[in-house]
């Protein structure tokens, strides 16, 4: 029940309803993290990021990370990132909690709960590129230790608009991944001195 002195200080004071506000935000988020978490099975040491269930993404492969790689990423992301939207910030502060209490068996794999391959889709390029990341050619039928990344169809238009088909194929010229990307840089217009 509320009280006449909090009834008035939330009606007069817009720094007690942010306050307000954002405790409200923190229990919710808290409460997703939890509910988020309970659904989670065990993790194990290696987490598979990407398979071929993910070819609107353009992967034809499996690509799976160590889970300590994983965790240690994770933890700096959730730390210098903030969402505006609850659930997609809950998501984003599960990941290294699961992580974190992975068995840390490389042996055994994991794969990336539901709703997170959009956080770690733009990192899966570096972790294969450092050689972190471990790449399974179904065609071929075993791991490739050599990822071809090459880039094709370059355009660019002007200095703010650059785009190209990423495309990985392992050694017998087998396809892995092909995704078109983009770039657009916000200029900002030169002022001329007058």
């Amino acid at each position: 029940m509320s009280s006449m002195p909090h009834y008035l200080k939330k009606l007069f004071s817009r720094a007690y309803r942010r306050q307000l506000a954002a405790e409200e935000r923190q229990s919710e988020l808290q409460a997703q993290i939890q509910e988020h978490l309970a659904t989670l099975p065990r993790c194990e040491g290696q987490i598979l990021v990407a398979t071929t269930e993910n070819r609107d993404e353009g992967f034809f492969c499996d690509v799976t990370v160590p889970a300590r790689v994983l965790l240690a990423w994770a933890r700096e992301d959730a730390e210098r990132t903030v969402i505006q939207s609850v659930s997609a910030q809950a998501a984003r502060e599960v990941l290294p909690i699961w992580l974190a209490n992975s068995t840390f068996d490389t042996r055994k794999v994991s794969r990336l709960p539901d709703g997170h391959f959009g956080l770690v889709e733009e990192r899966i390029n570096d972790w294969v590129t450092d050689g972190t990341a471990t790449v399974y050619c179904p065609e071929c039928g075993h791991e490739v230790q050599d990822v071809a990344i090459t880039k094709a169809n370059e355009m660019r238009a002007g200095r703010a608009y650059y785009w190209w088909t990423d495309i990985w194929s392992c050694p017998r010229g087998h396809l892995l991944r092909q995704k078109d990307q983009e770039i657009r840089f916000i200029l900002k217009p030169h002022r001329q001195r007058g």
